[in-house]
């Protein structure tokens, strides 16, 4: 899923499992004027991330889903990334506010938290506060 606006604010992209979150998170953060990407798991966002970079898509930030059964999660998902461009912006979300991993996000790495269900005003707050 791609949306794309001339003048968008900067370019998102959502990694989370439920087609129904990545929709809802996508619909706030297009609303907020911002390009969004969807991708389901780990696995698919480092590809997906790979190909804007040989295509000189600058990718903003990413925010990435902790839990993904059956596939790589957010957590390890970042850290590759971060392999890959040590410059990626990462933002962590999850349900379970009480994870390690939102509580210690600085040091992992990340830039932010967003916790769900997603709030239009935390978003923008988050993204105008992490993109410049």
């Amino acid at each position: 899923m791609r949306q794309t606006k001339e003048d968008a604010k900067g370019r998102i992209v959502i990694m989370d499992d439920e087609p129904s979150i990545r929709q809802v998170c996508s619909d706030i953060i297009s609303f907020l004027d911002y390009d969004v990407d969807c991708t389901s798991d780990g696995e698919e966002l480092i590809a997906f991330y790979k190909k804007a970079l040989e295509e000189n898509i600058h990718i903003d930030a990413v925010i990435v889903d902790l839990t993904v059964p059956n596939g790589m999660g957010g957590k390890e998902a970042f850290q590759k990334l971060k392999e890959i461009d040590n410059n990626v912006v990462g933002i962590v979300s999850s349900g379970y506010s009480n994870d390690s991993t939102m509580a210690d996000y600085k040091n992992l790495g990340f830039s932010g938290i967003i916790t769900k269900p997603y709030q239009v005003n935390e978003m923008a707050k988050l993204l105008a506060s992490i993109i410049k």
